[in-house]
């Protein structure tokens, strides 16, 4: 029972965790959309498993194919198979008639936050059927698959907010950034560089980590934020015009400078 319990903490956690702050960003009319987002994703994932996955699957091993070969094209299919499914609410005419570059963001977070909650409960339930010395371990020894789960949901918000960023291009950029995100475990699980299980469990562990502080950077850019990198490294300007004293330019997700490239008093445009 504790896995369904982690289960259950992580569905919380994640619900709180993106769930309370897309409620606090958007505005009352736009979440009932997100609502909706969220609870027509939660089956995809089991969906994509059993509907997608398991068959794929099978035909490969039918196929006969070098074991080496086959984990390798599951590697780069699965990446584009969740990609492409997690767009579907998208054929819905009320949201795709309705999003915009303002809510776009939001509405892959719900995307993403729906997809995420049903994977927890597919793993979750994959778990509890055939392991069950790992679905009756304590709860605190299930610390590290809530945690992971919490920030997988965000993670696919991440990719979809990509995806859906730009047409065609932006799609292709979010499997390329999925690949990335599973390569350490494909590498781990065809033995690469001839690491110790060891230091490959530690290595994982950073990587999930360090993985999702950038995608969670990615996404705050993608919503409007700046880096303020810039800033720090080198402080503010003054104008030789007039002598303000300003922020230097920093860059947003568009990659356009924002804030000022030119002084905010006299308009003089300064080299910062």
């Amino acid at each position: 029972m504790g896995i369904l319990i982690a289960a259950a903490i992580g569905t919380l956690a994640s619900l709180l965790f993106i769930g309370g702050h897309l409620a606090w960003r958007s505005a009352p009319a736009e979440r009932r959309i997100l609502i909706i987002l969220v609870l027509v994703q939660l089956p995809m994932s089991p969906l994509e498993f059993f509907g997608i996955r398991i068959p794929l699957d099978a035909v490969l091993e039918s196929w006969s194919l070098d074991p080496g070969i086959r984990r390798l094209i599951t590697f780069i299919s699965r990446p584009v198979i969740e990609e492409s499914i997690k767009l579907w609410p998208l054929l819905l005419p009320f949201v795709w008639k309705t999003t915009t570059p303002q809510n776009r963001v939001w509405r892959a977070l719900a995307i993403g936050l729906g997809f995420g909650i049903g994977e927890i409960w597919l793993l979750a339930e994959n778990v509890f059927r055939n392991d069950p010395a790992t679905a009756n371990m304590a709860l605190w020894n299930l610390a590290g698959f809530i945690n992971e789960r919490v920030m997988v949901c965000l993670i696919h918000g991440a990719l979809t907010a990509v995806a859906l960023h730009q047409v065609g291009a932006g799609f292709l950029i979010a499997v390329i950034l999925h690949l990335a995100g599973n390569l350490p475990f494909y590498l781990r699980e065809v033995s690469a560089f001839g690491i110790s299980d060891q230091k490959w469990a530690w290595f994982l562990s950073a990587w999930v980590v360090w993985y999702f502080f950038s995608m969670w950077a990615l996404v705050w850019l993608m919503a409007g934020g700046d880096f303020h990198l810039i800033w720090l490294l080198f402080g503010d300007v003054t104008c030789p015009h007039c002598g303000a004293v300003y922020p230097r330019a920093t860059i947003n997700w568009s990659l356009r400078v924002i804030h000022h490239d030119h002084c905010p008093r006299c308009r003089a445009r300064n080299e910062n």
